[in-house]
């Protein structure tokens, strides 16, 4: 294999070791354990016109029945203000005034695909930029980010508009947040998510679609865990700007309670 495309160029399954490479930004090859080509996918190969999209991050479930991607337009932008810039020819120092350019969104996908590459649903989310995926260890649940900077958030400075999404194996968006959550930890059973972003933490239940309890800290958290009974959940923080660095774990019950 030479070359490979993508946030990273491969991405192994625990299931039989079949590998995803891309060689393009839109078009990915699956292989055996042995290195034989088993198929190639081309995504949006049904859209019309010459627009190009970019697989920003790909994963798959812990069992390796289900992989799932996120992509966004490759002309995708959050835009840029007017700069100066300072250029030199010969002897002679010149000051350049280089326009800024509106944002322009970029039209992000999330996709599902089963093991051997047969795609399962593929859902629009209403962002610029697909930002990461990460998907239950059944893949019976897609969460996805992305994020928005309007013409308006542009001019005024204002900061991105974050969201997670929540999808089910059918592909029905089950659960919206007005924000951006990281979500490196499920229960083995596929029941619940552990999601954390900025100094908050959330327990989130697939088959309701609730959230159990969220927690706020005084500090950041970088990382949650769950026991693998289900039973236990741990919560890192760290003050990233004070003077004692030093993390801190809390530790819950399903019921919030320490």
């Amino acid at each position: 294999y030479d070359g490979g495309y993508g946030p990273r160029s491969a991405y192994i399954s625990d299931k039989n070791a079949t590998c995803i490479m891309f060689q393009t930004p839109w078009v990915f090859e699956m292989y055996d354990s042995t290195g034989q080509l088993i198929k190639t996918v081309k995504m949006l190969e049904d859209k019309k016109g010459p627009t190009m999209f970019i697989a920003h991050d790909c994963v798959w479930s812990e069992d390796g029945n289900f992989f799932a991607i996120i992509t966004h337009e490759q002309m995708s932008s959050i835009g840029s203000k007017p700069t100066t810039r300072t250029i030199k020819k010969g002897d002679k120092v010149e000051e350049v005034q280089l326009p800024g350019y509106p944002p322009r969104s970029g039209n992000p996908w999330v996709f599902l695909f089963d093991h051997d590459g047969n795609e399962i649903w593929r859902r629009r989310i209403p962002n610029y930029i697909g930002s990461h995926i990460w998907i239950s260890p059944k893949g019976g649940f897609v969460i996805a980010t992305g994020y928005t900077r309007t013409m308006k958030d542009y001019e005024t400075r204002r900061p991105f508009k974050n969201n997670t999404y929540i999808f089910n194996r059918d592909g029905k968006m089950i659960k919206t947040f007005d924000r951006s959550f990281k979500c490196k930890t499920f229960s083995d059973d596929d029941q619940f998510a552990f999601l954390y972003g900025g100094n908050t933490a959330l327990l989130f239940e697939f088959s309701t679609g609730k959230i159990i309890w969220e927690k706020s800290f005084v500090e950041s958290v970088f990382s949650c865990s769950i026991s693998k009974n289900g039973e236990k959940f741990a919560v890192a923080t760290r003050d990233y700007k004070g003077d004692n660095a030093l993390p801190q774990i809390s530790i819950f019950d399903k019921k919030g309670v320490p």
